[in-house]
């Protein structure tokens, strides 16, 4: 799982030094097993500390409208509903 976290690392360094300052990278974290959840989730707050534009869903980022979740269409808010939900 070293790797995965180095992953993290990575990201988080590239955010800190401005690689990310006119985008960000979209980090798609699977369900491989237990522990890389469990990783993602310890990495999560740091992502938010360090992504002042917000953590967000794929489909949020991609402006999707909806999504499928066993064929019930579930609305997905924009990005601004998404970070800011009054």
């Amino acid at each position: 799982m070293a790797g995965v976290r180095q992953n993290y690392d990575n990201i988080l360094a590239k955010q800190a030094n401005g690689t990310y300052s006119t985008y960000g990278p979209i980090v798609l974290t699977h369900e491989i097993d237990g522990v890389t959840m469990q990783i993602s989730q310890e990495y999560l707050p740091q992502m938010i500390k360090q992504f002042t534009g917000g953590v967000v869903p794929v489909g949020v980022c991609m402006k999707y409208v909806s999504f499928s979740f066993h064929f019930s269409f579930l609305p997905i808010p924009s990005a601004d509903e998404y970070v800011d939900p009054r």
